[in-house]
């Protein structure tokens, strides 16, 4: 019988399990060494991306798709060597830019700051519509743009998305202590490059200050989205251990927005406290009196605004008419009381009007002043420098502190008024200008300040007239001469603060309270209600018996409170 042939096909290969095991397992671990350098996360990515290359191309390899598994093979080792490279990368940055440390926040009674654990400077926490950025990779390249002025010590970042404002926090060890040409030229070279069309740098933002190795910049300009400034500041500071630190603070708004404020609460350790606001802990306050600070300083104001229209006559039979007194800067208007002309000494007001300027509004039968002339009182409401036509300018605070003491002495030299019976109110900036003619040691029996302010910086942003600066912000010690928080020790008569919790000034009327020295004769009063105006005349009321009394005059947060809460 014939035998049929048939031809056999070879049997399947066997995949060589134990091999294609050893090739995952190696190139897994290529992946994983190479990728732990850049963190947990990219080890376990790089490990398993290796085994599953090497896994297929083993399989490949050992079913007779040489070519493709030695190819698959070869990629897995080219994804182990950029893991490798990754990592190496990664660690240059980290060991550019540490790992984001986190800032402790610290409150006083105005300011909210956020603190370094161990540098120890300060910057004021970002509002709430801000988002921390800082973990970000853009925030660690951008910090590596900051390495020609020091390696970082820590780089923080918020944006805000309802604005689109940055600001990036920047700690640098410098390698030697700053001078003004290279601190200068950083802070310039960064604005420039953070805007990218129509750069141009404003010199009236430029200074520097040798004392506190402080430099200040802005940058205006437009970039992909539109209209864009960037303002900073760079402050340098040495440690105990002789080592300098920088501290950049940048902010990118748009440039009708002002980042001055911002930038002020800007503080490096062991300086001086010089405000904005009470000190927080951690930070002293400069000690010395009102007179040993402006003896020291020259003021450098960059606008002078006046009032140039005269105080109103009034009618023959008012109890007030226009008076003139002298002052340091020349003859000054003022509505004194037709009783000053009398023999009869009696108890006298020294009343210093809110604004910058008086109007129908100060001599109103429900404000103080009327109230005060109708019990009696001899009362005077000087006008100050620049306002109503007199001689000099508006100087926020400064030169206007001269001119109510030369007020005060006048009113008590008048052969009416009893010299041991004055007592000077103020409102508003009135308020303020009367607390700091108290911290100068003025005579006078008791001073009542109703809504000063503690820090004059936030008045000058304002200024007179609305139309910004008079003085320049960025010297600190122009609005620390002029804030009555700064010399609360100087106080020697009584003195009372009183604001309505329902206004922004009652968080003033808190840092007085906050910043005043044990001891100090002063009484802070800020009622759960109440606002700017509403609690003045009823004081005023309150206090008329009292301040005819030859007894000690008080004033109790109860009786304020009750005022408060009265329909």
């Amino acid at each position: 019988m014939d035998h049929e042939t048939f031809a056999h096909e070879p049997p399947p290969a066997r995949i060589p399990v134990v091999g294609v095991a050893i090739t995952a397992l190696v190139t897994g671990a290529l992946g994983a060494v190479a990728g732990a350098s850049a963190g947990a996360m990219v080890a376990v990515l790089g490990g398993v991306i290796g085994a599953a290359l090497g896994t297929a191309g083993a399989v490949a390899f050992t079913t007779g798709r040489r070519w493709l598994g030695g190819g698959v093979i070869a990629l897995g080792l080219v994804s182990n060597v950029c893991c490798a490279t990754g990592g190496v990368v990664y660690q240059g940055v980290r060991s550019i830019v540490p790992d984001v440390v986190a800032l402790e926040p610290i409150a006083t009674a105005d300011h909210a700051y956020l603190r370094h654990p161990t540098l120890g400077f300060l910057v004021g926490a970002p509002t709430e519509d801000f988002e921390d950025g800082s973990s970000s990779p853009a925030v660690r390249v951008m910090a590596i743009s900051l390495r020609p002025a020091g390696m970082p010590e820590g780089v923080w970042a918020w944006t805000s998305r309802e604005t689109g404002a940055m600001i990036l926090v920047a700690a640098l060890r410098a390698s030697a202590e700053p001078t003004e040409a290279s601190a200068t030229a950083f802070i310039h070279a960064f604005l420039r490059g953070a805007i990218t069309a129509d750069r141009t740098l404003d010199p009236t933002f430029v200074s520097w200050s040798d004392e506190d190795h402080d430099v200040w910049a802005r940058a205006a300009g437009s970039n992909a989205y539109g209209p864009v400034a960037m303002s900073a500041r760079y402050r340098a500071w040495r440690d105990d251990a002789g080592q300098w630190h920088a501290l950049f603070v940048a902010m990118k708004t748009h440039p009708d927005d002002d980042a001055m404020p911002y930038l002020l609460e800007v503080h490096t350790p062991n300086e001086p406290w010089r405000g904005p606001g009470a000190p927080p802990p951690g930070f002293a306050p400069r000690t010395t009196s009102l007179a040993a600070a402006r003896a020291s300083f020259t003021s450098t104001p960059l606008r002078g605004p006046r009032n140039p229209v005269p105080l109103a006559p009034l009618p023959d039979d008012d109890a007030f008419e226009v008076s003139r007194y002298e002052s340091p800067v020349g003859s000054l208007a003022a509505y004194l009381t037709r009783n000053a002309r009398e023999r009869e000494r009696r108890p006298a007001v020294l009343w210093l009007h809110g604004g910058y300027a008086m109007d129908d509004g100060d001599l109103d039968p429900e404000w103080g002043p009327r109230a005060l002339a109708e019990a009696g009182f001899v009362v005077m409401l000087p006008a100050t420098r620049g306002e109503h036509g007199s001689d000099g300018q508006i100087e926020m605070f400064l030169g206007e502190v001269d001119d109510v003491r030369a007020a005060l002495e006048h009113l008590r030299a008048l052969p009416a008024v009893d010299p041991e019976r004055v007592v000077v109110m103020g409102h508003s900036v009135g308020g303020t200008l009367a607390t700091l003619l108290a911290e100068s040691g003025a005579p006078a029996r008791a001073y009542f300040a109703f809504g000063p302010c503690a820090d004059a910086h936030w008045m000058n942003a304002w200024g007179p007239d609305d139309q910004g600066w008079v003085y320049d912000p960025r010297r600190v010690e122009e609005s620390w001469v002029r804030s009555p928080i700064a010399f609360l020790a100087g106080i020697t008569s009584p003195t009372f603060v009183v604001e309505g919790a329902n206004e922004s000034q009652a968080l003033a009327a808190r840092a007085i309270a906050a910043a005043a020295p044990p001891g100090a004769p002063i009484q802070v009063i800020v009622p759960s209600g109440g606002d700017h105006q509403s609690l003045v005349r009823p004081v005023v009321d309150l206090l008329i018996p009292r301040l005819r009394s030859s007894e000690p005059i008080t004033l109790s947060a109860a009786e304020v409170e009750a005022i408060a809460a009265a329909p």
